[in-house]
């Protein structure tokens, strides 16, 4: 294929798209493509026909108030929540509320413990289920992922179970192999953490998800859009590792 268009990495670090950034707006634009690999149940239900709306206000709204009454908010550049209306092949929608955590707390507080109370403000603010679901894109204590939370004392008992997704676990081929975009974005997650020490392995495995790219018979704006996410996740620091290395192009 004949290069026709080529992505800038960012000159320093103030330029560098943050990684909350760079999710959330993959995210945005495949939304659908996650669920099918993360929700396959939802995936199967859902009208993908229409769009997926994104409930940013009713959001914000809600951590300006938790934000008041907790103790140790955590750092809002660490993570980033998406609450999203899913349209159903039966006319009904189905609220999500995605949460992912991009470098650890960035406060304190318990991760179960906040998968629990952003849904129960969510269901108590607009009468209506809301499904959970957390994506890690690095680890965290293990005693934060089981994806339970739980609380008991004098007679009652509460217990919330969620979803959890590991970005920096996975079959390395099938995710490579796979004609889902969200599986290649989770294979470059997955290799930026195993790799996270070493720019020139991180360059290779560019060049390897570009040739895979390349395979796909994807319009030019999908895969530019692909490889824009890759190389900001990536994030070389070394100039001469680019230089040495090459530029990286989609076809």
């Amino acid at each position: 294929m004949t290069d026709d268009k080529q992505t800038e990495q960012p000159a320093n670090e103030n330029e560098r798209r943050s990684e909350d950034e760079l999710w959330k707006e993959f995210l945005s634009v495949s939304f659908y493509n996650m669920l099918r690999s993360v929700l396959p149940d939802l995936a199967n239900v859902a009208d993908t026909a229409k769009p997926v709306r994104f409930l940013e206000t009713e959001l914000r709204r809600l951590a300006r108030f938790t934000r008041r009454y907790s103790a140790n908010p955590p750092d809002s550049r660490k993570f980033v929540d998406i609450l999203a209306e899913v349209p159903l092949l039966s006319g009904e929608n189905a609220w999500v509320l995605l949460h992912v955590e991009i470098q650890g707390r960035g406060g304190k507080e318990n991760f179960p413990l906040r998968m629990h109370r952003y849904r129960c403000l969510l269901e108590g603010r607009f009468n209506r289920p809301v499904a959970g679901l957390a994506i890690l894109v690095q680890p965290i204590p293990a005693d934060q992922t089981e994806g339970i939370y739980r609380w008991e004392g004098y007679g009652s008992e509460v217990t919330y179970r969620y979803p959890v997704f590991r970005i920096y676990e996975g079959d390395e081929d099938t995710l490579r192999k796979s004609d889902n975009p969200f599986d290649l974005a989770h294979y470059a997650g997955m290799q930026a953490w195993k790799q996270r020490s070493d720019d020139v392995r991180k360059l290779d495995y560019m060049k390897i998800l570009l040739a895979e790219l390349n395979k796909r018979g994807w319009s030019h704006e999908e895969k530019i859009t692909l490889l824009w996410f890759i190389e900001g996740v990536m994030h070389i620091e070394n100039d001469n590792v680019w230089n040495d290395g090459g530029q990286v192009h989609a076809a």
